[in-house]
């Protein structure tokens, strides 16, 4: 829909929006999820930040399902492959991760890859307080091995180390 996009745009002003237009239309949702106003995270977009930590935090458990599934069914311990990427990958290491999902799903590559551009302006989406908001909010959403691999994208954002602010960690 044009309207929609031209009104959130795809840059730090569309997101702000939309995370406003969020926040009140979930405000009833959330003061009943939270118990009160005051315990509703400060992050902009908590709700799609709570739901980004929550999908890591089940495909990590998922795998740990498959594997033990595997591990019980297969005596000779034969395990569910997995491969991790981390968004960053495309821009620092592009060939060897592109060849890494390649040869992880058994494919070969038939046409060149267009290249990978990454966003350089996702640093001003944020204030240093909105990021701290967001680090403290999904590093008390997520399991142990979720925050383990999620964690680097907030090095240098004066992390808290306060993993019970929501009291939600699994």
């Amino acid at each position: 829909d044009k309207a929609w996009t031209d009104f959130y745009t795809n840059d730090a002003g569309g997101f702000h929006k939309w995370c406003e237009k969020s926040r009140i239309k979930y405000r009833k949702e959330d003061i009943q999820f939270f118990g009160s106003e005051s315990k509703i995270p400060r992050a902009p977009c908590h709700g799609e930040f709570i739901k980004w930590t929550q999908w890591h935090n089940l495909a990590f458990e998922s795998m740990n399902i498959l594997q033990q599934q595997s591990y019980n069914l297969v005596p000779k311990r034969r395990v569910v492959p997995y491969l991790r990427v981390f968004y960053e990958d495309y821009t620092t290491n592009f060939r060897r991760i592109t060849g890494s999902i390649l040869d992880f799903l058994n494919l070969k590559q038939i046409s060149p890859f267009q290249e990978f551009v990454a966003r350089d302006d996702y640093d001003k989406y944020f204030t240093v307080n909105q990021l701290i908001d967001v680090q403290n909010l999904v590093e008390s959403f997520a399991a142990n091995r979720t925050w383990n691999n999620v964690k680097h994208y907030f090095e240098g954002s004066q992390m808290s180390q306060n993993r019970s602010l929501y009291d939600f960690h699994p």
